[in-house]
């Protein structure tokens, strides 16, 4: 009860590396520290990967830090899959709608940059309560009316990423069950 945030992070870490874990599910181990110790807890988590070969399942709300910390991404929106693929692919280039808002909201330094010009508001309250459909269509800048009836599948854009979203039916889909050939 005397430790700090940061301590009791540390210790958490610590304590599941013990039986040297082929598998670590941090799940936002970052988000109650201060900028300097997330920077070194995020380090470790990448140096116990390479050099321990353990397998780890960051799950997180914060992008940047899964930028540093992940080879490959998932993109969820209430449940379901938006976006997969190659960390680098999906982050430089992100293709459904609502991970290109989520890195629009992202602040940069640069300040004659503006950031999160684009407002994630209510498109169609109606199918927000009705359900059916992709799940973001509600919130969507480019909603279609097949938005709001059908769930899109997962669009294979180039060969490390895909998207769920119906501006890409023009390509091949892959099912969502193979979803892990994406990342091997």
């Amino acid at each position: 009860h005397q430790l700090s945030g940061g301590q009791r992070q540390r210790l958490v870490v610590a304590r599941a590396l013990l039986f040297r874990p082929q598998l670590l599910m941090a799940d936002e181990p970052v988000s109650m520290v201060d900028a300097s110790l997330r920077a070194t807890i995020l380090e470790s988590l990448r140096k116990m990967r390479e050099t321990f070969s353990i397998t780890i399942l960051y799950i997180t709300h914060d992008l940047t830090t899964a930028y540093h910390v992940c080879d490959y991404i998932i993109v969820l929106y209430k449940g379901s899959v938006m976006e997969a693929g190659d960390v680098e692919s999906v982050i430089a280039n992100p293709q459904h709608p609502y991970t290109q808002l989520l890195i629009d909201s992202i602040p940069w330094p640069d300040l004659n940059r503006q950031w999160g010009q684009q407002e994630i508001g209510m498109v169609d309250a109606e199918t927000a309560k009705v359900g059916t459909g992709c799940k973001f269509a509600s919130r969507c800048p480019h909603v279609m009316d097949k938005c709001r009836q059908t769930t899109p599948p997962l669009y294979q854009l180039g060969d490390k990423q895909v998207a769920s979203c119906f501006l890409y039916e023009d390509q091949s889909t892959l099912p969502g069950e193979n979803l892990g050939q994406l990342f091997r």
